[in-house]
């Protein structure tokens, strides 16, 4: 693809030629790795019982199910006492509707993250999950001033991205609207943050850890591979071995 543009019309197109694409990374270590952020985003949340919370896309929800985060996270959120008012949010009106389809539970709005039309300070909880990183940075810088504006004081962001060592492997993904980013680029758009957790991820989307994991799968041990793997991202050691992985997940705190 020589040129992109992030309009409902590209990924309409998209949803619709991968809607049963089959997915080269386990769902099941991808749902955990986003249902872990968010879970550690939580722990950030003081002095309330209700959150208003946005997930910036949709893809999970409607296109690849067997990732499916938002539901998830409303209900662990609720097990752990909160009221939860969910929003979902996605540029594709094609992915919004097969997420309304699904049952999502949240409020669905075809939109984009450019713009999100909200009151300042609506949410106190914005959970991103590789979704700014499909727009080129020169752009994204838009949508971090939206979720600046957004996000209450003392609102939680959890930003998952692709980093600038650009190591997501393409065996199963060809398209050309993966950005990565900078760390330290991305750092300086949250200069309104109090920046809580960092951590490298995703490290079995590459090889060789890959390789493990087909491993697993074949002797069955697949799930506890994918633990094993999840448990270590979210040590402080993780962040240091940026230089392998292909994502990387910030948490921060709006001052």
């Amino acid at each position: 693809m020589d040129t992109y543009d992030c309009t409902s019309e590209y990924w309409d197109t998209v949803a619709k030629r991968e809607r049963d694409r089959v997915p080269g990374v386990s769902e099941h270590y991808t749902q955990r790795q986003c249902l872990k952020a968010f879970s550690l985003g939580l722990d950030y949340l003081k002095d309330t019982k209700v959150i208003t919370m946005l997930k910036t896309d949709l893809w999970t929800e409607g296109i690849v199910r067997s990732r499916e985060v938002l539901a998830h996270a409303v209900h662990l959120a609720e097990k752990r006492g909160f009221l939860v008012n969910a929003y979902g949010r996605d540029i594709s009106l094609e992915i919004c509707h097969m997420a309304i389809e699904h049952g999502t539970p949240a409020i669905i709005e075809q939109g984009d993250i450019r713009q999100i039309h909200a009151p300042n300070g609506f949410f106190n909880l914005i959970l991103d999950v590789s979704t700014i990183d499909h727009l080129p940075f020169s752009q994204a810088i838009d949508a971090f001033r939206e979720y600046t504006r957004c996000l209450r004081a003392g609102g939680i962001l959890v930003l998952m991205f692709a980093h600038d060592r650009d190591a997501i492997s393409k065996t199963n993904d060809h398209r050309q609207d993966y950005f990565p980013f900078s760390i330290s680029d991305v750092r300086e758009q949250l200069e309104d943050f109090d920046i809580k957790r960092e951590h490298a991820i995703h490290f079995l989307n590459i090889l060789p850890a890959g390789t493990l994991l087909d491993i697993g799968k074949r002797y069955h041990i697949g799930s506890l591979v994918t633990k094993a793997f999840s448990i270590f991202e979210y040590t402080p050691l993780s962040r240091f071995m940026k230089g392998i992985a292909p994502m990387y997940l910030m948490i921060g705190v709006r001052k």
